[in-house]
Protein backbone atom coordinates (compact mmCIF):
# COMPACT_ATOMS: atom_id res chain seq x y z
CA UNK A 1 0.00 0.00 0.00
CA UNK A 2 1.33 3.39 -0.97
CA UNK A 3 2.30 5.63 1.91
CA UNK A 4 0.17 8.76 2.28
CA UNK A 5 2.06 12.03 1.95
CA UNK A 6 2.65 13.90 5.22
CA UNK A 7 1.71 17.27 3.73
CA UNK A 8 -1.20 18.37 1.61
CA UNK A 9 0.49 20.34 -1.14
CA UNK A 10 3.79 21.05 -2.82
CA UNK A 11 4.87 23.41 -5.53
CA UNK A 12 3.95 26.95 -6.35
CA UNK A 13 0.27 26.26 -7.09
CA UNK A 14 -1.80 26.88 -3.99
CA UNK A 15 -4.14 24.17 -2.79
CA UNK A 16 -7.27 25.87 -1.49
CA UNK A 17 -7.56 23.35 1.32
CA UNK A 18 -3.96 23.78 2.44
CA UNK A 19 -4.17 27.55 2.09
CA UNK A 20 -7.20 27.72 4.38
CA UNK A 21 -5.63 25.26 6.85
CA UNK A 22 -2.53 27.44 7.13
CA UNK A 23 -4.59 30.61 7.66
CA UNK A 24 -6.71 28.86 10.31
CA UNK A 25 -3.59 27.57 12.09
CA UNK A 26 -2.01 31.02 11.95
CA UNK A 27 -5.14 32.60 13.45
CA UNK A 28 -5.21 30.04 16.30
CA UNK A 29 -1.52 30.49 17.14
CA UNK A 30 -1.87 34.26 17.04
CA UNK A 31 -4.75 33.96 19.51
CA UNK A 32 -2.74 31.69 21.80
CA UNK A 33 0.74 33.19 21.63
CA UNK A 34 0.44 36.69 20.18
CA UNK A 35 2.87 38.18 17.68
CA UNK A 36 5.97 37.49 19.77
CA UNK A 37 5.20 33.78 20.09
CA UNK A 38 4.05 33.33 16.50
CA UNK A 39 6.38 31.16 14.40
CA UNK A 40 6.21 29.62 10.95
CA UNK A 41 7.32 26.31 12.47
CA UNK A 42 4.29 26.24 14.78
CA UNK A 43 1.95 27.10 11.91
CA UNK A 44 3.44 24.37 9.73
CA UNK A 45 3.00 21.75 12.45
CA UNK A 46 -0.59 22.65 13.18
CA UNK A 47 -1.60 22.96 9.52
CA UNK A 48 0.31 19.77 8.60
CA UNK A 49 2.09 21.69 5.86
CA UNK A 50 5.79 22.09 5.16
CA UNK A 51 7.77 25.22 6.00
CA UNK A 52 9.01 25.47 2.37
CA UNK A 53 5.39 25.56 1.20
CA UNK A 54 4.55 28.38 3.60
CA UNK A 55 7.64 30.35 2.66
CA UNK A 56 6.83 29.83 -1.00
CA UNK A 57 3.43 31.45 -0.51
CA UNK A 58 4.31 34.06 2.13
CA UNK A 59 7.55 35.98 2.66
CA UNK A 60 7.52 35.48 6.43
CA UNK A 61 5.36 35.63 9.53
CA UNK A 62 4.41 39.29 9.05
CA UNK A 63 3.16 38.56 5.52
CA UNK A 64 1.13 35.59 6.77
CA UNK A 65 -0.36 37.57 9.66
CA UNK A 66 -1.27 40.37 7.25
CA UNK A 67 -3.37 37.94 5.23
CA UNK A 68 -5.06 36.68 8.38
CA UNK A 69 -5.69 40.31 9.31
CA UNK A 70 -7.17 41.04 5.91
CA UNK A 71 -9.68 38.20 6.16
CA UNK A 72 -10.81 39.21 9.64
CA UNK A 73 -10.93 42.86 8.70
CA UNK A 74 -13.06 42.45 5.60
CA UNK A 75 -15.61 40.37 7.51
CA UNK A 76 -15.86 42.92 10.32
CA UNK A 77 -15.79 46.07 8.20
CA UNK A 78 -18.14 45.28 5.34
CA UNK A 79 -20.62 48.18 5.34
CA UNK A 80 -23.73 48.31 3.19
CA UNK A 81 -24.80 51.55 1.52
CA UNK A 82 -26.45 53.66 4.25
CA UNK A 83 -26.91 56.74 2.08
CA UNK A 84 -24.59 58.76 4.34
CA UNK A 85 -20.81 58.91 4.11
CA UNK A 86 -20.57 60.20 7.67
CA UNK A 87 -22.61 57.30 9.02
CA UNK A 88 -20.74 54.69 7.00
CA UNK A 89 -17.30 55.95 8.03
CA UNK A 90 -18.33 56.12 11.69
CA UNK A 91 -19.65 52.55 11.71
CA UNK A 92 -16.62 51.24 9.85
CA UNK A 93 -14.13 52.92 12.17
CA UNK A 94 -15.98 51.77 15.29
CA UNK A 95 -15.91 48.20 14.00
CA UNK A 96 -12.21 48.53 13.21
CA UNK A 97 -11.38 49.76 16.71
CA UNK A 98 -13.42 46.91 18.24
CA UNK A 99 -11.62 44.40 16.04
CA UNK A 100 -8.26 45.75 17.20
CA UNK A 101 -9.37 45.55 20.84
CA UNK A 102 -11.17 42.20 20.85
CA UNK A 103 -8.62 40.19 18.85
CA UNK A 104 -4.81 39.93 18.85
CA UNK A 105 -4.76 41.60 15.44
CA UNK A 106 -4.43 45.10 16.90
CA UNK A 107 -1.31 44.29 18.90
CA UNK A 108 0.03 42.25 15.97
CA UNK A 109 -0.34 45.23 13.65
CA UNK A 110 1.45 47.46 16.16
CA UNK A 111 4.31 44.94 16.26
CA UNK A 112 4.50 44.73 12.47
CA UNK A 113 4.67 48.53 12.17
CA UNK A 114 7.34 48.72 14.89
CA UNK A 115 9.40 45.93 13.30
CA UNK A 116 9.18 47.57 9.90
CA UNK A 117 11.06 50.61 11.21
CA UNK A 118 14.23 48.50 11.54
CA UNK A 119 13.93 46.55 8.28
CA UNK A 120 13.66 48.47 4.97
CA UNK A 121 12.20 45.48 3.13
CA UNK A 122 9.43 45.09 5.73
CA UNK A 123 8.77 48.84 5.63
CA UNK A 124 8.54 48.74 1.85
CA UNK A 125 6.06 45.86 2.00
CA UNK A 126 3.99 47.72 4.58
CA UNK A 127 4.02 50.94 2.55
CA UNK A 128 3.61 49.51 -0.94
CA UNK A 129 1.40 46.46 -0.39
CA UNK A 130 -0.38 46.22 2.96
CA UNK A 131 -1.46 49.83 3.55
CA UNK A 132 -2.58 50.56 -0.04
CA UNK A 133 -4.93 47.56 0.11
CA UNK A 134 -6.40 48.78 3.39
CA UNK A 135 -6.77 52.30 2.00
CA UNK A 136 -8.65 50.97 -1.00
CA UNK A 137 -11.55 49.75 1.14
CA UNK A 138 -11.99 53.17 2.79
CA UNK A 139 -11.53 54.83 -0.61
CA UNK A 140 -14.57 52.83 -1.76
CA UNK A 141 -16.82 54.57 0.77
CA UNK A 142 -15.77 57.99 -0.53
CA UNK A 143 -16.26 56.87 -4.14
CA UNK A 144 -19.72 55.63 -3.23
CA UNK A 145 -20.55 59.04 -1.77
CA UNK A 146 -19.46 60.66 -5.04
CA UNK A 147 -21.63 58.24 -7.02
CA UNK A 148 -24.73 59.23 -5.06
CA UNK A 149 -23.90 62.98 -5.41
CA UNK A 150 -23.10 63.40 -1.73
CA UNK A 151 -19.63 64.66 -2.70
CA UNK A 152 -18.33 66.39 -5.79
CA UNK A 153 -16.35 64.34 -8.30
CA UNK A 154 -13.54 66.81 -7.59
CA UNK A 155 -13.40 65.78 -3.94
CA UNK A 156 -9.87 64.95 -2.81
CA UNK A 157 -10.60 61.38 -1.78
CA UNK A 158 -6.92 60.48 -1.43
CA UNK A 159 -6.29 63.25 1.09
CA UNK A 160 -9.45 62.40 3.04
CA UNK A 161 -8.46 58.73 3.16
CA UNK A 162 -5.02 59.69 4.48
CA UNK A 163 -6.62 61.78 7.23
CA UNK A 164 -8.83 58.88 8.27
CA UNK A 165 -5.94 56.43 8.27
CA UNK A 166 -3.64 58.76 10.15
CA UNK A 167 -6.30 59.20 12.83
CA UNK A 168 -6.88 55.44 13.19
CA UNK A 169 -3.20 54.52 13.29
CA UNK A 170 -2.47 57.24 15.84
CA UNK A 171 -5.06 55.78 18.20
CA UNK A 172 -3.86 52.23 17.54
CA UNK A 173 -0.17 52.97 18.08
CA UNK A 174 -0.85 54.93 21.28
CA UNK A 175 -3.38 52.34 22.50
CA UNK A 176 -6.22 54.84 22.76
CA UNK A 177 -9.14 52.82 21.43
CA UNK A 178 -11.58 53.09 24.33
CA UNK A 179 -13.32 56.39 23.62
CA UNK A 180 -15.36 55.83 20.46
CA UNK A 181 -17.04 59.24 20.76
CA UNK A 182 -13.95 60.84 19.21
CA UNK A 183 -14.61 58.87 16.03
CA UNK A 184 -17.94 60.56 15.36
CA UNK A 185 -16.46 64.00 16.03
CA UNK A 186 -13.47 63.43 13.75
CA UNK A 187 -15.52 61.93 10.91
CA UNK A 188 -17.90 64.88 11.10
CA UNK A 189 -14.98 67.31 10.73
CA UNK A 190 -13.53 65.46 7.73
CA UNK A 191 -16.83 65.06 5.86
CA UNK A 192 -17.97 68.63 6.67
CA UNK A 193 -14.63 69.94 5.44
CA UNK A 194 -15.03 68.14 2.13
CA UNK A 195 -18.51 69.54 1.65
CA UNK A 196 -17.64 73.12 2.66
CA UNK A 197 -14.56 73.54 0.48
CA UNK A 198 -15.77 75.14 -2.76
CA UNK A 199 -13.32 73.07 -4.79
CA UNK A 200 -14.73 69.89 -3.27
CA UNK A 201 -18.35 70.77 -2.59
CA UNK A 202 -21.25 69.24 -4.44
CA UNK A 203 -22.07 72.49 -6.26
CA UNK A 204 -18.55 73.80 -6.69
CA UNK A 205 -19.80 77.23 -7.73
CA UNK A 206 -16.90 78.97 -5.97
CA UNK A 207 -19.03 81.64 -4.29
CA UNK A 208 -17.16 83.73 -1.72
CA UNK A 209 -19.75 82.87 0.94
CA UNK A 210 -18.65 79.23 0.71
CA UNK A 211 -15.09 80.04 1.67
CA UNK A 212 -15.06 82.44 4.62
CA UNK A 213 -11.47 81.71 5.64
CA UNK A 214 -10.06 82.29 2.18
CA UNK A 215 -12.22 85.33 1.55
CA UNK A 216 -11.36 86.75 4.97
CA UNK A 217 -7.67 86.35 4.25
CA UNK A 218 -8.00 88.08 0.92
CA UNK A 219 -9.89 91.02 2.45
CA UNK A 220 -7.25 91.34 5.12
CA UNK A 221 -4.42 91.27 2.58
CA UNK A 222 -6.15 93.83 0.41
CA UNK A 223 -6.89 96.26 3.23
CA UNK A 224 -3.40 97.85 3.53
CA UNK A 225 -3.27 98.44 -0.24
CA UNK A 226 -6.67 100.14 -0.21
CA UNK A 227 -5.59 102.39 2.64
CA UNK A 228 -2.40 103.24 0.79
CA UNK A 229 -4.35 104.27 -2.30
CA UNK A 230 -6.56 106.52 -0.20
CA UNK A 231 -3.46 108.24 1.18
Amino acid sequence: MARKPSRRSVGAVRSTETHQSILAAARQILDESGYAGFTIEAVARRARASKPTIYRWWKGKADLIMEVYEGERETALSISDRGSLEQELTIRMRNLWRLWQSTPLGSALRSIIAEAQAYPSALGQLREDFLPKRRASTHTLFARAVARNELSPQADIEAATTLIYGFNLYHLLTDQLDDETVIKHYVHMVVSGLKRDPALSRHGDGRAADRPLIAGKRRHDALPKARQRRR
